[in-house]
């Protein structure tokens, strides 16, 4: 179980969806979508909420093509990622392969009997979640950060 808080972001070309853990624990928690703006106001709340939850570890999903390969989506996040380091240096940003992380956020919100207009709504955080339970479960397997060090 990590010691310290984390936080995950799912990012899209016109939203990015948030989650946070319960400091000390595996729970995870959406916190928001965040509307990517061409002025780049929405950092504004990224930071503020980043600042709000103090983690030791940020995750950015690295949405890599089932076979594994690179596309723009992946050069998107990794931007994401360069601007989290640049405006927080002195949080840890790692990318986590997230294959299939929408999907699976879908299937847990049609399981919990979301319908599709508000499912819509809330699928870019359950991503996030989606992405921040892989990462702590690989950190309580394996004792250690998930995914690869960005820098």
């Amino acid at each position: 179980m990590p010691s310290g808080s984390r936080m995950a972001f799912d990012v899209g070309k016109a939203r990015i969806g948030g989650a946070r853990s319960v400091s000390g624990t595996s729970v995870t928690l959406p916190t928001r979508t965040y509307r990517v703006r061409s002025d780049w106001s929405h950092w504004a709340d990224i930071v503020s909420d980043i600042e709000e939850y103090a983690p030791e570890i940020i995750y950015v999903g690295k949405p890599l093509h089932l076979n594994g390969s690179a596309g723009r989506s992946v050069a998107m996040a990794e931007k994401f990622a360069r601007q989290l380091r640049k405006r927080c240096p002195e949080v840890e940003i790692r990318m986590v392969d997230e294959r299939l992380t929408t999907t699976s956020a879908h299937q847990q919100l049609a399981e919990a009997g979301v319908s599709g207009t508000s499912r819509t709504a809330m699928i870019d955080q359950a991503a996030a979640t989606v992405i921040l339970d892989f990462a702590l479960s690989i950190e309580d397997a394996q004792g250690q950060s998930a995914g690869t060090l960005f820098s």
